[in-house]
C-alpha cells in the first residue's frame, strides 16, 4: 500500500525506540546480542518516515531495516565491548561474532 501524499512541512518529529535482547530461542534464555529498533513519525501530520540506505532484514553485525523501511534495526555494543575498543588490536566480541556467523541462531518468526 502506497503512503498518502501529504502537504506538510514536517517540522516536528517523534521517535520511538525499543532495545531487544537477542536470545537463541525460548529454551535458551542466554542473551548473545542487543538490538535497537527505531521508528520516526511527523508529529504534525502523523505520517511515518522511512530509513534510506539500509538492507532489509536482521543482522547482528550491521544496521538493517524492516521490509517496509519504517523501522531501523541497529546492533548495539555492550559497555564491555566498548571498553575493549581502547585496547590495541582487539575487536569487541570477535570470537563470539565469528561463532555466530558460522552458526547463527534461528530467528523467531
Amino acid at each position: 500500500m502506497a503512503a498518502a501524499i501529504v502537504t506538510c512541512a514536517h517540522e516536528n518529529f517523534e521517535a520511538s525506540q525499543n532495545v531487544i535482547r537477542m536470545t537463541a530461542n525460548s529454551d535458551n534464555p542466554d542473551v548473545f546480542a542487543f538490538m535497537l529498533e527505531v521508528r520516526v513519525n511527523c508529529v504534525d501530520c502523523g505520517q511515518p518516515f522511512g530509513f534510506k540506505g539500509l538492507n532489509a532484514g536482521v543482522s547482528y553485525f550491521s544496521p538493517r531495516c524492516s521490509l517496509d523501511a519504517l523501522e531501523a534495526r541497529i546492533p548495539l555494543m555492550t559497555p564491555t565491548e566498548l571498553a575493549l575498543l581502547d585496547q590495541p588490536q582487539q575487536v569487541p566480541g570477535e570470537q563470539e561474532y565469528e561463532s555466530l556467523k558460522k552458526n547463527p541462531p534461528p530467528l523467531a518468526p
